[in-house]
């Protein structure tokens, strides 16, 4: 016999409230015991090296932004103020077992009672999911909507002029590859089915292959726009908590910033992110991303900056080593220099609990920041003689700081460059100081302040998220661009896509920048006007050039061996603006509009720990430069693109004459070539400046630092939410936490 629509109606509220469909077909009065969509058990507080802590739960009262966004603010955090109401575990469990008791003792006690239910249910839209019997119409159907902004939701990507090369195919392939069928005896890696602290969830069902011409469901629990790298993580996090969830990429690779790419026939390039090492453990444990394939290649040493004449420095974790490598420059700074690395470190182990968790903000505290509150107090007190230090370094401007530390040059302008990496601000703007101990924070390979190659290019990293989703029952759909952002009264209703497709959705979560999110996608008209004029005002200018390139050989630098790879290969090589002057110049140049004479460059050569990323014998590198002008678009960088490239591979001659003949092909990526293919506006790596009064509790406006905004439902995942910009996956994880926090108030 077939379902009735209140019999799928019931079903179908099981499988929203995470209950296995086919379990309650078989055992409809025996269910087990487990969270449903209303009840979902909120994640434990998990710290710094995995320790989990009880969240504590407190009402919180709202706080308005500005006076025109109190009432926006009221309904957008109406959930926190529903703590001390919530509802007992398994009260959405309990609903829809009721629902199917009651359906089945109306089908044996009166057909007709039956028959007259159902027609009232099917003319309220109780029909399944994708299906409904004659005459019985869907509950809401979304309107398609035009063309809207680039980025995770805008038009496709037309890939930048290649000089001497071809245009760029898909570096992995993950996009185009086939899924395999899933084993027949549970991975112990497969975490389906789970949620964030890894307990037992209902499964769901595999998504579709990737590069399925199937069309998109029509609803789903969970949209996700964007397939980067924070999207990917709040989408694997969500689907182990049971949720039907839906990534859905413009592009037709996942990873968003944090790609491979094949620009030119068997050279592999990370073509924007280029280097891990802020990468969150907890998110590399608790999603099981090695067992996937994701390698770390630490780099040893860390960094490189060669002169001109034939000298260096090399700085990296065998502090004897660096220590050594100082000395050539100032014996007063080798003797201070391990001090320094024990005082960032010291700075970074109290400052952690604020990275896994939201942000407290001090107008709203409420009883569940009480554990982060206590480890910052607890890390404060270690600090103790220290504290007035760190907390200069955390507000002030770094170079003020490191020209007290050290004495010499280029120490001082190596040091410098974490401070002001993708920051449109010079090492004296306050706030650099903060950037330099966020860039000191990563720990990949469980070593402090030391970053990493991906094995495979950053994109492998993208990859394994994407496949820790898939595990958890997660669709990522490639090649779909979301049009618009669709809000029935005051809350989301889904998505609209460019071709005219839609998709209904209770949640959307954002993987885009703030601005291109709300202002975009969702239009002004949705949002309070002090808010959308406050989030108008943020700043998504960049000072960042990338130019990827395909080399015949590694570079031979002034002073060293051959050309086999050796230590000068392994890290990041500082070249150009190598002093604190120079960088204050650079700075200033770009500020006037102008190319500076001597940038800030950063090259890094994966190929020579990475064979993989070449064809035998040759390499790939990528030069990270910095500062250009944020005033030019994309018609006044036509002209001056390929000069200032060339003006930049000279600073490389140099220190290693001969490597501008060395180059086989080339790509360059000014500021609107970032926006246009990644989807950054402005080209901005990080969602949006990260000076002093966009961190912590005001990131990315105050009164909205955890991850909501004014319209129910919809998230924010990105970079442009705390804990900020780099390829850490705190975003995405900190965001689901909240998500799901609110489902079980719902």
């Amino acid at each position: 016999m077939g379902e009735g629509p209140l019999r799928r109606a019931a079903l179908h509220s099981l499988e929203r409230g995470g209950i296995d469909r086919e379990r309650a077909e078989v055992a409809p009065r025996a269910l087990p015991i487990a969270r449903g969509s209303g009840d979902v058990e909120a994640p434990r507080q998990v710290g710094a090296g995995g320790q989990e802590l009880e969240a504590l739960e407190g009402a919180q009262a709202p706080r308005a932004l500005e006076p025109g966004v109190v009432a926006a603010q009221e309904r957008g955090q109406e959930a926190d103020q529903q703590a001390d109401r919530e509802e007992p575990l398994g009260g959405a469990q309990e609903r829809a077992a009721g629902a199917i008791g009651e359906a089945q003792a109306r089908r044996a006690q009166d057909p007709a009672e039956q028959a007259a239910q159902d027609r009232r249910e099917c003319d309220a839209g109780g029909g399944e999911r994708g299906s409904r019997e004659p005459g019985c119409e869907p509950a809401r159907n979304l309107a398609a909507a035009g063309p809207g902004e680039p980025g995770p939701g805008g038009p496709g990507v037309e890939p930048h002029r290649q000089r001497r090369g071809q245009e760029p195919r898909q570096g992995a392939g993950l996009a185009h590859e086939p899924q395999e069928e899933a084993a027949q005896e549970r991975d112990p890696h497969d975490r389906r089915g789970e949620d964030v602290d890894g307990r037992h969830a209902p499964p769901r069902a595999r998504s579709e292959p990737r590069g399925s011409l199937q069309s998109p469901p029509m609803r789903s629990d969970v949209v996700v726009i964007g397939a980067g790298h924070n999207g990917l993580v709040a989408a694997a996090y969500l689907a182990r908590a049971g949720l039907r969830t839906l990534v859905l990429e413009r592009r037709e690779v996942v990873g968003g910033a944090c790609v491979t790419e094949e620009l030119w026939p068997g050279f592999r390039i990370s073509r924007a992110a280029y280097v891990a090492g802020l990468l969150r453990p907890v998110v590399l444990r608790e999603l099981g991303l090695a067992a996937r394939g994701l390698r770390f290649l630490r780099r040893e040493p860390a960094s490189f900056t060669p002169l001109p004449d034939g000298s260096g420095l090399f700085l990296g974790a065998d502090r004897s080593a660096s220590c050594d490598s100082v000395r050539r420059f100032s014996a007063r700074d080798a003797a201070r220099y391990g001090a320094w690395e024990d005082f960032l470190s010291a700075v970074a182990v109290a400052l952690e609990p604020l990275l896994d968790a939201p942000p407290p903000d001090p107008a709203r505290l409420a009883w569940r920041d009480l554990p982060v509150l206590l480890r910052l107090a607890r890390g404060a007190f270690r600090l103790r003689r220290e504290l007035p230090q760190a907390l200069e370094l955390l507000l002030g401007p770094a170079r003020p700081v490191l020209e007290r530390w050290f004495e010499s040059e280029p120490l001082r302008a190596t040091l410098a460059t974490d401070a002001v990496i993708g920051a449109f601000a010079p090492p004296s703007a306050p706030g650099t100081g903060y950037v330099l101990f966020h860039h000191g924070m990563g720990q990949t390979g469980g070593a402090r302040g030391v970053w990493a190659y991906v094995e495979g290019g950053m994109g492998r990293l993208s990859e394994a998220l994407a496949e820790a989703a898939r595990a958890a029952g997660a669709e990522i759909r490639t090649g779909a661009p979301v049009a618009s952002i669709q809000v029935a009264g005051a809350r989301v209703a889904g998505v609209a896509l460019e071709g005219g497709g839609a998709i209904e959705a209770p949640i959307v979560v954002s993987g885009a920048d703030p601005r291109r999110t709300l202002l975009g996608l969702l239009g002004q008209g949705h949002l309070p006007g002090d808010f959308a004029r406050a989030l108008g005002a943020l700043d998504f200018r960049s000072p960042c050039l990338k130019i990827n390139l395909a080399l015949a050989r590694l570079p031979r630098f002034r002073g060293r061996g051959a050309a086999a790879p050796g230590p000068e290969h392994a890290g990041t090589i500082h070249l150009g603006a190598t002093s604190l002057p120079a960088l204050e110049r650079a700075f200033e140049a770009a500020q006037r509009g102008a190319l500076p004479e001597r940038p800030l460059v950063e090259l890094t050569l994966p190929s020579a720990l990475d064979s993989s990323l070449a064809p035998p014998g040759r390499h790939v590198a990528s030069l990270f430069v910095q500062y250009v002008p944020p005033c030019l678009d994309a018609d006044g960088w036509e002209p001056v693109r390929e000069p200032f490239a060339d003006r930049v591979l000279a600073l490389v001659d140099e220190v290693a004459p001969g490597f501008s003949e060395s180059v086989l092909h080339r790509e360059v990526l000014a500021p609107p070539d970032l926006e246009r293919i990644f989807g950054l506006t402005g080209g901005n790596l990080f969602h949006g400046a990260m000076s002093l009064e966009r961190l912590l509790c005001l990131r990315p406006l105050p009164g909205w630092s955890r991850y909501r905004t004014p319209v129910r439902g919809l998230y924010l995942c990105g970079a442009g939410t705390h804990p900020g910009g780099g390829i850490m996956g705190a975003c995405g994880r900190n965001a689901a936490r909240e998500i799901l926090r609110d489902r079980t108030r719902a």
